[in-house]
């Protein structure tokens, strides 16, 4: 760990460069953040930062993002905390790191939908590393930054639906580096758009008897809006189950074509307690959609 506290002066020299994709316009944006404390929005997005790793020092390969899911490293990197098991860092900051003794390289693979993400990071000596950022196109944004100083922080914002995807971390001196005090940002998913389905069609309530030994038709409805010719039944799952069988045909009597899947009532993930149930599913060109239909779920039948 780093033991001369006197190097915390600013001394950076950055050298950034953009590496764009010529069939994208995604743009991905590299920030040096000295050795200040973190911004609270880089670019246009606002950043969360990490809660407390209520580890002990122990060796690991994730950490838990706020946002759900998981950073992920490549290696295994000893976790730390300043001021205890690690002695120096910048700003005050006094959580956790992630300490690499003997390699010089880490890459950090982010969770799904990251659009913002920094990290600060502070070699054993006084050398020179290189970060890179790099969204799922190839694009890359590259920094070769002195480490004298202290902790410094980089940050990485992707705009016209750019995501980062993975930060490689170069360390050039052999006595290993530490990384630590992350941020990110996230796209929020919106819901799969919802379509019409039929809970046993032409009946009501959509009475469903959990011993039954038999088969619930689930018919997706074509509508103005959707059609349900284009759902790929292999992705289609109803309560948990998968689809025995699917046919194309006019369900509710208006004219087109809609689909009718027939599911196996003892898959079923209903319960006694269960009063709905939803149909999930993707079309041909990928895209997921979703409905719900109330079910009355009645009593088994006693064995006679």
């Amino acid at each position: 760990m780093r033991v001369d506290s006197t190097m915390k002066t600013l001394m950076t020299t950055i050298v950034a460069v953009l590496i764009l994709s010529p069939a994208s316009h995604a743009v991905i944006t590299g920030i040096a953040m000295g050795t200040v404390a973190p911004p609270a929005t880089l670019g246009p997005h606002s950043m969360t930062p990490f809660p407390d790793d209520a580890r002990p020092v122990v060796d690991v390969t994730t950490v838990a993002s706020p946002s759900g899911g998981d950073v992920a490293f490549s290696i295994a990197m000893s976790h730390r905390k300043v001021g205890v098991t690690w002695l120096s860092w910048s700003h005050g900051y006094t959580g956790d790191v992630y300490f690499s003794k003997r390699e010089r390289s880490v890459t950090l693979t982010m969770p799904a939908g990251t659009i913002a993400f920094y990290l600060y990071a502070e070699p054993t000596m006084l050398d020179f590393y290189d970060i890179t950022a790099t969204v799922q196109d190839g694009t890359s944004v590259i920094q070769s930054v002195d480490g004298l100083g202290g902790a410094c922080g980089y940050g990485f914002y992707g705009t016209d639906g750019s995501e980062i995807t993975t930060i490689q971390l170069d360390c050039a001196g052999p006595d290993g580096f530490a990384i630590g005090e992350f941020g990110i940002a996230t796209v929020i998913p919106e819901p799969p758009p919802t379509v019409e389905i039929d809970i046993k069609p032409g009946s009501y309530p959509n009475s469903i008897n959990l011993g039954s030994k038999g088969v619930v038709p689930v018919a997706v409805l074509t509508t103005d809006d959707f059609d349900a010719s284009t759902i790929d039944p292999g992705t289609v799952q109803f309560a948990g189950a998968s689809p025995v069988r699917s046919t194309l045909e006019d369900v509710d009597g208006d004219g087109d074509r809609d689909m009718l899947f027939h599911f196996g009532t003892q898959e079923l993930d209903l319960d006694q307690d269960s009063t709905e149930a939803t149909l999930t599913a993707k079309t041909k060109a990928g895209h997921s959609v979703q409905g719900t239909d109330s079910v009355r779920i009645v009593p088994r039948k006693p064995k006679s």
